[in-house]
């Protein structure tokens, strides 16, 4: 290893720490960078860069394995069904698609939902 791929290595390895502080302290992005000074751009750069060297890595360990399945477990839901559908929900139609945000859904992942919706 030469001395830029340390740094590389290095640079990464504290973008990766910093993004686990984030998901860690249960705070969205926007609460969280203002929270310590960095900006949404940055934050979202850093994680960018962590996962191209993510898929980097992978590709390079698996190059035969173009497709895998992968279990996304997610977490249990706070209310039962009923609850959920005597409850009014708000229906978003942004650049051609529907979005349907149920009750108790945050303000920072309804606008992480709409600006990823915006890039894509």
């Amino acid at each position: 290893m030469n001395v830029s791929e340390a740094k590389r290595t290095y640079r990464l390895q504290e973008r990766l720490k910093q993004v686990q502080s984030r998901r860690a302290s249960g705070l969205c992005v926007k609460a969280w960078c203002e929270q310590n000074g960095v900006s949404e751009n940055r934050y979202y750069y850093w994680l960018r860069d962590i996962r191209k060297a993510a898929l980097q890595a992978g590709n390079s360990n698996n190059q035969a394995e173009e497709h895998a399945i992968v279990k996304v477990d997610f977490p249990a839901a706070e209310h039962s069904l009923g609850d959920l559908t005597s409850r009014p929900t708000i229906r978003l139609q942004y650049k051609g698609g529907i979005l349907d945000v149920p009750p108790g859904a945050g303000a920072c992942d309804i606008a992480a939902v709409l600006k990823a919706l915006n890039e894509s």
